[in-house]
């Protein structure tokens, strides 16, 4: 029964096929096709823009520069320390439990923990602008 149908279906579908004329496409039809391709291929959304500027990136650069110089050549800023100007003093002191008393953190490990907070906090304004210029396409 069903190679019956079958069978109707492709004398039916011959038969509409020999009817139909013979279709072919235009003499320009390649340009046209090739001149639709090149306008796509120039879209703006695949322009490469960097997140940072050449600018931003050549003050970061100086600024490492002269922290790195300073760290080197050691040239005092100040006799007292980075931090003696916020005077921590007079923040009232909470008791630490025993259990943390004895841990002890250099100040190369909390240096990096500032300056890793501070990228941060600086990447992510940054990465969200970014972000929200691809939406908007």
């Amino acid at each position: 029964m069903k190679d019956n149908k079958d069978k109707h279906l492709d004398k039916l579908i011959d038969r509409v096929m020999d009817e139909m004329p013979l279709e072919s496409p235009s003499m320009d039809f390649t340009a046209n096709i090739l001149s639709k391709v090149n306008t796509l291929s120039k879209s703006e959304v695949t322009v490469y823009k960097p997140l940072i500027s050449i600018y931003l990136i050549f003050i970061i650069g100086m600024l490492l520069f002269g922290s790195l110089a300073y760290v080197v050549f050691r040239f005092p800023l100040e006799e007292t320390g980075w931090f003696s100007s916020l005077e921590l003093g007079q923040l009232p002191i909470f008791k630490i439990p025993e259990v943390f008393s004895s841990i002890t953190i250099s100040k190369t490990f909390m240096y990096s923990i500032v300056i890793f907070a501070v990228l941060l906090f600086v990447q992510i304004p940054l990465l969200k602008k970014q972000f929200d210029k691809q939406l908007e396409y």
